[in-house]
């Protein structure tokens, strides 16, 4: 069996929006000046792939155009109690970063019953 090493790498629109271009290293993306912006350490560390990238830069560049990041989230976990009324708890959320804001979250809780 072969093995193989995932790695990360940002979005095209969010490399061009930082205005990022390929570091020295690989999977390595530094700004104009030089310094490092984002990388994903597998390359370097045994570890499962990731992507790191300086919330700082990440956060004025999104301020900047007046943007934020975004993404959902759903989880769904059986109840049990009462065998005749098994239900389930849905977890709905958005989370979102962006216009110069930290993480936040919107969270909301459904129990259904089966």
């Amino acid at each position: 069996m072969e093995s193989g090493l995932t790695l990360y790498k940002l979005s095209r629109q969010l490399t061009t929006l930082l205005d990022l271009k390929p570091g020295p290293n690989e999977g390595e993306l530094i700004n104009s000046e030089g310094d490092l912006i984002c990388f994903d350490p597998t390359l370097r560390y045994a570890r499962d792939p990731i992507l790191i990238i300086r919330k700082d830069y990440l956060l004025n560049a999104l301020k900047k155009e007046n943007l934020s990041v975004f993404w959902t989230i759903y989880g769904e976990k059986s109840l049990m109690g009462d065998l005749r009324h098994n239900q389930f708890m849905g977890i709905r959320s958005v989370v979102v970063i962006g216009d110069g804001q930290s993480l936040y979250t919107r969270e909301k809780i459904i129990y259904e019953r089966e």
